[in-house]
């Protein structure tokens, strides 16, 4: 199952992540809205990463967004927060 990051759930992000956990083979994420890079925007995902973290989970991340910055900087930038957790 694909898990999809996003605000519209009835419930939070974390209560779907708990209920759902096992289930899930690969997260896909951007930034609300607008899909940019995940450290602007609505969604706080430091909590969300941590919680992906402890459950155990190896597999892929993904991102697909729309750099609102130059590419590589976005990248670079993308990174060390997710890396800042």
């Amino acid at each position: 199952m694909t898990f999809t990051i996003c605000r519209s759930w009835k419930a939070t992000i974390l209560q779907q992540f708990t209920k759902h956990f096992l289930l899930i083979g690969h997260y896909h994420s951007a930034g609300v809205p607008g899909r940019n890079e995940i450290y602007k925007g609505e969604i706080n995902y430091l909590p969300i990463i941590e919680a992906i973290d402890k459950s155990g989970y190896n597999g892929y991340f993904g991102l697909e967004y729309w750099p609102s910055e130059a590419e590589e900087s976005s990248l670079t930038q993308t990174l060390q927060f997710l890396k800042s957790k």
